[in-house]
């Protein structure tokens, strides 16, 4: 492989990137791309400056969640708390209308709150210690205190509890700025039927799981999309003929080469297209909806608690979203590569379904991986099979660029995949230039793995014979 291989890359890859923007399927897509890109900012502002209206709304009326709460029995585990707590509670505003009652029987409170009909607005707020702060709150299944209500409820006690903590360490302003434990809640439904709902710790691990499985899907269909218009490609000016007028003046490698590059082109500059977009609506949200932008920011109030409950690890932020950044490109270069292969092994485009079986199935085998490190990422689960599946070359962008985002995942160990990356590119690189120049000249049924194998073998042999 020398550079004698690759010239002509460059008219080929300006061709190809050319003709992707004619083709009408890549401008609808763009285009519905770019509107959603210019709506979601204003839309989610609209939404986040409704509900503060509606919540202040509620405040005033005290139909708010936390304004529907009659009674809250508190019983600290800690011994520490009780007190303080109920103090503080019962001089909000939006706790105006709640009795505070100190529990001294967790046991005989739970049945009341699960049998009397006099109970039906309490709730029961357990305080614990294990290893971190947990406020666990208990309410009746059959009463008029709904999910959406005790998220309300929650928040203000939760905050409410970090003043309390806060206040009980006597620390200065520089020492509360270093108070860092996190307040995990958890909810549960008290019924004859032991029915119970998912705790408020669950709920931010499924916006990570949604967040990530997004990742994993966009990449995927990506990868889909280009490696098919890559094989396409090149399975049609084969058929036609017009590979071998590109043969008088442009080397095999070059061709597959400038393709891959072409597509990985358009690719970026939909992304670059797309952010702009983003920075534009958001701008716009920031004039037509200010009430529901962060104040001084230029994302909506809905998106922050959002990315609060994803948990996004914001330690060296920048550099990890360049590491992703490097690892999707280097991924797209590898998946291109493996497409324009196995585009070239078929000589009809009614064989290109069979052609790309093999590339299909490794991108569903890889979004597998991906979901499943999901799921267990997620969680902080952190297995060996984890880590390697974040170091094999085809794995990495479906696995680490989720990692690396909620922090599984250290730095370090990113480089590293992207070495390993880069050479797993050089030795395709190595592979294509084996037996591309066959391969595009090849008419006939389409080329099976073990048959490309041989080639390639035969073809190294005949090298070494030829020097």
């Amino acid at each position: 492989m020398n550079k004698e291989e690759f010239r002509g890359w460059q008219e080929v890859l300006f061709f190809t990137y050319q003709q992707t923007f004619k083709s009408k399927a890549v401008k609808i897509l763009t285009v519905i791309f770019v509107l959603a890109a210019l709506l979601v900012v204003p839309i989610m502002a609209a939404i986040s400056s409704n509900n503060a209206k509606d919540k202040k709304d509620d405040s005033a009326t005290g139909n708010s969640g936390a304004g529907l709460i009659e009674k809250m029995y508190i019983f600290d585990e800690t011994g520490r708390f009780a007190d303080e707590v109920l103090d503080y509670y019962a001089g909000l505003e939006e706790f105006s209308e709640t009795e505070f009652i100190k529990a001294t029987d967790l046991k005989k409170t739970k049945e009341r709150i699960k049998n009397s009909k006099d109970e039906m607005l309490s709730i029961l707020l357990i305080i614990s210690e294990k290893e971190t702060y947990h406020l666990n709150f208990y309410y009746n299944k059959d009463g008029e205190i709904g999910i959406m209500d005790l998220e309300d409820v929650t928040d203000v006690v939760v905050d409410g509890f970090k003043e309390v903590v806060i206040a009980s360490l006597n620390l200065n302003e520089d020492q509360k700025l270093l108070v860092s434990n996190r307040i995990q809640t958890a909810t549960t439904v008290l019924s004859t039927e032991k029915t119970k709902v998912k705790d408020h710790k669950i709920y931010f691990e499924e916006y990570q799981y949604t967040f990530s499985l997004i990742l994993v899907m966009t990449f995927t269909m990506v990868l889909s999309f280009c490696g098919e218009a890559v094989a396409n490609s090149i399975i049609t000016e084969k058929s036609s003929k017009i590979i071998e007028l590109l043969m008088t003046s442009i080397k095999p490698m070059a061709i597959i080469t400038g393709k891959v590059l072409g597509m990985l082109g358009v690719v970026l500059s939909q992304g670059i297209l797309l952010v702009g977009c983003l920075a534009a609506s958001s701008f716009l949200a920031n004039s037509l909806f200010p009430a529901g932008m962060e104040t001084g920011k230029l994302y909506p109030k809905q998106m922050t608690s959002m990315m609060d409950s994803i948990e996004i690890d914001t330690h060296m932020l920048w550099a990890k979203v360049l590491l992703i950044l490097v690892i999707f490109i280097l991924g797209f270069l590898i998946f291109g590569l493996l497409a324009g292969i196995a585009g070239a092994t078929v000589s009809k485009l009614s064989d290109l379904a069979e052609g790309m079986k093999l590339y299909s199935l490794s991108l569903v085998i890889c979004a597998y991986v991906g979901i499943f490190s999901v799921q267990f990422g997620t969680s902080g689960i952190q297995t060996w099979l984890l880590h390697v599946f974040s170091l094999i070359p085809i794995f990495s962008p479906f696995t680490l660029t989720v990692y690396l985002l909620l922090g599984k995942e250290a730095i370090w160990v990113g480089v590293l995949a992207v070495v390993l990356m880069i050479i797993c590119l050089y030795l395709l690189l190595r592979f294509a230039a084996d037996v591309y120049d066959y391969l595009i000249y090849y008419n006939g049924d389409p080329i099976k793995l073990n048959k490309l194998l041989k080639l390639s073998k035969a073809r190294k042999g005949d090298k070494k014979h030829a020097e």
